[in-house]
């Protein structure tokens, strides 16, 4: 059996959080220094809460993933929590308030590459996994590069809050997409009828 990894609903699920994840990641040390006015001792501390709180909320969130029958709702969830969170970041000043929102954020963001990874693994065959997992390398770094990509020069132009925001908004409609074709064999399902029962059954 060879890689199942060509579905469309399955090719779509990393887009959208690479891309709010990238934007986010790529301006963040840029954007502490410049809209936040953090010296680089803040900044790099930012940085390192953001990366421990990675870290460790891969743990539960692998957990989470293994229980869960379907991985598609975990995605979708954090995309949005951390779209939401990227739109709020944009309006923040200080040190405080965008570290415990990065702390809080964070960890649905990492659930989601688990989850991503988990579901790029089982959908190939051992003979075919390296190529699976390439792809899904490919599509996670072309999806990191292209949000800083496209959206700097919204922040060029407009500020951060603004290329955040954008960047939130594509991200979501980029997930409802993703579920709107996984919910789409649900309510196929959902919607054939059983024929009737056999006479004297």
């Amino acid at each position: 059996m060879g890689c199942r990894c060509a579905s469309r609903s399955t090719r779509s699920s990393p887009k959208p959080a690479t891309l709010v994840w990238g934007t986010v990641g790529a301006f963040l040390p840029i954007f502490g220094k410049e809209a936040l006015h953090l010296p680089g001792s803040q900044v790099g501390l930012l940085l390192a809460l953001q990366a421990v709180a990675n870290g460790l909320s891969r743990i539960p969130g692998g957990r989470l993933v293994d229980r869960a029958r379907n991985r598609w709702p975990i995605v979708f969830v954090g995309v949005v929590v951390w779209s939401c969170a990227a739109v709020v970041l944009g309006h923040l000043m200080g040190f405080w308030g965008p570290a415990i929102l990065l702390i809080a954020a964070t960890p649905f963001m990492a659930t989601v590459y688990v989850a991503i990874g988990v579901v790029f693994g089982d959908l190939s065959a051992a003979s075919t996994r390296g190529v699976t997992m390439g792809m899904y390398g490919t599509i996670l770094f072309l999806g990191l590069a292209a949000g800083p990509l496209v959206f700097g020069s919204v922040v060029k132009n407009y500020g951060y809050a603004a290329g955040f925001t954008a960047c939130a908004v594509v991200a979501i409609v980029l997930a409802l997409v993703m579920g709107a074709f996984h919910a789409e064999p649900l309510r196929r399902r959902v919607g054939v009828r059983l024929p009737p029962p056999t006479p004297g059954t």
